[in-house]
């Protein structure tokens, strides 16, 4: 569908003024939201969804839901969906977030006030955008393209729908937050939010679509030791720190995040609290196959056995959960080749990835609404080096409004509304 200067405009404002509200998500509240900017954001949108005539819903946990009706005589496409978080990540500084606009990139390297760089050197992909407008942070801040970029195309698309009055099927928006720290699926309103299918706009460069995720699951250690006066210490602590120190060591070095890549899986140690009596540790597993999950709990199990043996004493209690599971085995055929076609019709050339990650359309696919993650034009997320692609952000906003254009593709297929 054609993207015209009103839209540029919007989309580009939009981006800059979200990513300026603090709004990253906290991994160690236990409400939620779990960040007050989170909140703040949501409100700001509603206010201006209203502001255009439509009624969107707050839910005091975490959502703002917008349902458009079908048009008349388009009743019968299926109800598609469409997610984005507002949330950013808290593993890099997100307040104070300033963004800076590098109009018409030639190729070189791009200088950002506190001496980092981005370099093509280090980042070739910035090659595939010159003569692109490229917007980074300060370099002392994350941009929050991740995903306030996702957050504003839903909000131009819902835009365009108003002011042009676009005839499309039953559609619904819905802002979630607190999905960096896997909360984002946390009771959503499915009571409310009812598309057949769904999209995320949460991927990275031009033309990404994801539709094969990790398992995740989360393994928590907790340590029992045995404290005593450090004077007379000697026979009698078993310190639970220690003990933790001798569970990371114990991971295999080829089997962590920096050491893989493509389908490889992985652990990673995230969080350690305690003392020298009691300690919990929080190793995430990831792999692409169930059973190579079930093999890497196997091997943390065992490591648990092992150390308890190691450090008389000491007890190990090991506690795992699922996160989400890859969503591939959820996500039907027609729905990838109604994705594949609305590519074709944007001018998009598909860039079909497994993400090494997850997001709130793995969990959504679970709960059984097939979900697959879109593009919107961000690169090198969580880092103080992200950057936006405005070519890229503007033209997957062309590829939102396209899958609504070409819905009637699913009611053909036989995947329509009943």
């Amino acid at each position: 569908m054609e993207i015209n200067e009103a839209d540029r405009r919007f989309l580009l404002q939009a981006f800059v003024s979200l990513v300026k509200i603090p709004s990253a998500s906290s991994p160690n509240a236990v409400s939620k939201p779990t960040a007050e900017g989170e909140i703040l954001i949501l409100k700001r949108i509603e206010r201006l969804l209203r502001a255009w005539g439509v009624n969107p819903v707050f839910y005091d946990n975490g959502y703002l839901l917008l349902r458009v009706p079908a048009s008349d005589g388009y009743e019968e496409r299926p109800a598609i969906g469409f997610l984005a978080h507002v949330d950013t990540s808290p593993d890099c500084g997100g307040d104070h977030i300033s963004p800076q606009i590098v109009r018409n990139y030639e190729g070189g390297i791009i200088r950002l006030k506190n001496g980092a760089v981005l370099s093509p050197i280090d980042y070739p992909e910035l090659l595939n955008f010159k003569g692109d407008d490229i917007v980074t942070s300060t370099g002392e801040t994350l941009l929050g393209a991740d995903d306030k970029a996702g957050v504003a195309i839903l909000m131009g698309m819902i835009r365009k729908l108003t002011k042009e009055n676009i005839p499309c099927g039953e559609l619904y928006f819905l802002f979630t937050t607190d999905e960096e720290v896997g909360r984002g699926m946390e009771n959503p309103p499915l009571n409310e939010f009812k598309p057949k299918y769904a999209f995320t706009f949460d991927g990275g460069t031009l033309g990404e679509a994801e539709y094969e995720c990790f398992n995740a699951v989360s393994a928590v250690f907790e340590i029992t030791g045995r404290a005593t006066h450090l004077g007379q210490a000697k026979g009698k602590l078993v310190n639970a720190i220690d003990v933790a120190a001798a569970l990371t060591a114990a991971l295999p070095e080829q089997e962590k995040p920096e050491t893989t890549e493509g389908n490889e899986g992985y652990f990673c140690p995230v969080s350690l609290e305690g003392s020298l009596e009691k300690a919990e540790l929080t190793i995430i597993v990831r792999d692409f196959e169930e059973e190579g999950i079930r093999r890497r709990v196997a091997f943390l199990r065992e490591m648990a056995i092992k150390t308890e043996k190691k450090f008389d004493g000491v007890v190990i209690n090991v506690k795992t959960a699922w996160k989400y599971r890859n969503m591939k085995s959820f996500i039907p055929e027609n729905l990838i080749e109604y994705l594949l076609k609305s590519m074709e019709k944007a001018g998009i050339e598909p860039k079909i990835r497994a993400v090494r990650g997850g997001t709130d359309g793995a969990v959504l696919s679970e709960l059984g609404i097939p979900c697959p993650n879109l593009f919107t034009g961000g690169h090198n997320f969580h880092s103080c080096l992200e950057w936006l692609s405005v070519s890229a952000f503007y033209t997957a906003f062309s590829l939102g409004m396209t899958l609504i254009e070409e819905a009637e593709f699913l009611k053909n297929k036989g995947l329509g509304k009943k």
